[in-house]
């Protein structure tokens, strides 16, 4: 009797992809949100606790608050919807509206090194060059040496600028840093 051959499971980014988020997401954004803090405490402004103080309403009213043209949030995803991953970008932070930043990007513990966080960034470099924009900015906890490898092997570089975490009491500092993009990204 024949055995059937052993079967290898397609790599994980190949059944990925990235969405825009809609208001209709706002339950899967919560979801997502309160494992991003748990996950990552010092890398999203906001405390665990806080969030998962938030009603409903306040949910959905933060995503209804993404413009086009001033900011967008992008889910990643399974073969199976299951979201797995997210980012935004967003233009005129703290009154910059020459720069187009990268915020709350975050990838499952599980689907963490297949691709994701690439397709994420590569969504906002879209985003941007849609809107004539050539540079991504960004800030990232010095705290969170993953997350910087991360950025730094994608070409993001520090702009020697540097802020106090707010949340922190033990004092960690948000590095900014940027990218320029190129006409591959």
């Amino acid at each position: 009797m024949d055995e059937a051959p052993d079967r290898q499971a397609e790599p994980p980014h190949r059944a990925l992809r990235v969405r825009l988020q809609t208001p209709d997401d706002w339950a899967r954004v919560r979801d997502l949100r309160l494992e991003m803090l748990a996950d990552t405490p010092l890398a999203y402004l906001e405390r665990v606790e806080d969030a998962r103080r938030l009603t409903d309403e306040d949910w959905q009213r933060r995503i209804s608050t993404w413009a086009p043209g001033r900011g967008e949030a992008f889910a990643l995803t399974d073969a199976e919807d299951r979201w797995l991953g997210q980012c935004s970008v967003t233009l005129d932070r703290w009154s910059n509206p020459t720069r187009v930043w990268v915020g709350a990007v975050y990838v499952t513990p599980a689907a963490r090194g297949g691709g994701g966080a690439g397709m994420l960034m590569a969504a906002a470099s879209r985003w941007a060059r849609a809107l004539d924009h050539h540079e991504l900015w960004l800030e990232v906890n010095d705290h969170n040496p993953r997350a910087i490898a991360f950025y730094e092997r994608e070409g993001w570089v520090r702009t020697g600028a540097v802020r106090p975490y707010p949340l922190d009491p033990e004092g960690s500092s948000e590095l900014e840093m940027v990218k320029r993009l190129d006409g591959d990204d």
